[in-house]
């Protein structure tokens, strides 16, 4: 039997890999086309390209490590044992990815996104997970499966055999080490500040291009490892709304839909459209600023001039509900009117998926052209995606 090259089998491999994310990605497209109908050709191409970034990230998650065991150059490496182990392990790794792939396609039909941080429910009630598949799915089960079985058999048809020997070590040393500064990357998304999340799919501002972009490997990963999802025990629906009335409610001001108690009408003119410059100031508590120190006669620091300025010419609240103790919480309610509950994604660990009313893309249907600025580094709590 001929011996492999086994840096030719290892960027065959790779490029195996990529296939199930596209062609996934390509049938969302085309069965989903409803939800991508508004993109342009452009948007699609991007999607698809950008997309490569959360495929790449994902594979190097769960291929990378044993693709790049099988360069070792040690001879117990070069075995049948060690080269059958790391080989099968890539191939039930890509086996699981694609079934996550297809799972996550047909969860798209019924909530119209990737899944997120319901995979904690899923995976809580396996049992009724299974039945249901083998209900509901059970000749595409089948079907996966006699597929998985011939494509095991070619798999070893190709790739198991035995490995050529390197004659200059140093290359196979310096290649291992290139690959792994390489899969790292891949698997940070790139050489940004903080790995890429779900959220960055999304930092074009469509909701469709960023569901074209995402893979539901990488949403399922990423949504598994966030905080499970806690007991909450929720305020009766009347009470809660009757409390929302006496407290949010303006003079002359009618809430237009029970179910949406936030939604109401207003008398307040809205012909005129002034500029509007929306700030937001992270980790700055009121007892830092002088106006209010003022108000509860505390010694003034003397560092905030301008706020007291604006403060004293303008309106300032002194006595409302925050919407959580974290920046985070505060960020998603205030660009996007979502309070995070207990146990609920923020921004960033899933609750971009949805479909959200930003407070930037508020303003571009009111006719506003938009900016945000931030002096942080960019893609700190994801705040861009309120432009």
């Amino acid at each position: 039997m001929l011996a492999i090259n086994p840096y030719k089998r290892f960027i065959t491999i790779l490029l195996l890999c990529f296939v199930p994310f596209i062609a996934l990605r390509f049938g969302l497209l085309t069965v989903y086309y409803d939800d991508f109908h508004e993109l342009s050709y452009s948007q699609i191409a991007y999607a698809f390209l950008h997309g490569l970034r959360f495929d790449a990230s994902t594979i190097s998650l769960f291929i990378g490590l044993p693709l790049l065991l099988t360069l070792l150059p040690f001879g117990w490496a070069r075995t049948k044992f060690w080269q059958g182990f790391c080989l099968w392990t890539i191939f039930t790794s890509i086996l699981f990815l694609t079934f996550i792939l297809i799972a996550d396609f047909i969860y798209f039909g019924f909530v119209r996104r990737h899944i997120g941080p319901e995979i904690h429910l899923i995976t809580e009630d396996a049992n009724l997970m299974i039945d249901i598949a083998i209900t509901d799915h059970g000749f595409s089960l089948l079907a996966f499966v006699i597929v998985a079985l011939i494509l095991a058999k070619l798999w070893k048809t190709i790739f198991h055999k035995p490995v050529r020997s390197e004659h200059k070590p140093i290359i196979r040393y310096s290649v291992i080490a290139l690959v792994s500064v390489c899969l790292v990357i891949a698997g940070r998304g790139g050489f940004q500040y903080k790995p890429v999340r779900a959220t960055d799919a999304f930092s074009t501002g469509s909701a469709a291009q960023g569901y074209l972009t995402l893979n539901g490997a990488f949403a399922a990963t990423h949504a598994f490892r966030s905080s499970a999802p806690k007991n909450i025990q929720f305020m009766d629906d009347d009470e809660a709304l009757a409390i929302l009335k006496n407290n949010t409610l303006l003079d002359k001001e009618q809430t237009l839909d029970n179910q949406r108690p936030l939604l109401r009408s207003s008398p307040i003119s809205t012909d005129k459209k002034p500029n509007i410059v929306f700030l937001l100031i992270e980790s700055f508590d009121a007892i830092h600023f002088d106006y209010l120190r003022k108000l509860d006669q505390l010694e003034p620091f003397g560092s905030t001039p301008v706020l007291d300025e604006m403060a004293k010419n303008g309106i300032t609240f002194t006595n409302f509900f925050a919407t959580g103790q974290r920046s985070m919480d505060g960020l998603a309610a205030t660009l996007a009117g979502i309070p995070t509950l207990p146990g609920q994604p923020y921004i960033g660990k899933g609750l971009e998926q949805n479909r959200l009313s930003f407070l930037g893309s508020l303003a571009k249907t009111q006719g506003y052209e938009t900016y945000f600025m931030q002096t942080s580094n960019r893609g700190s709590f994801h705040i861009d995606l309120g432009s």
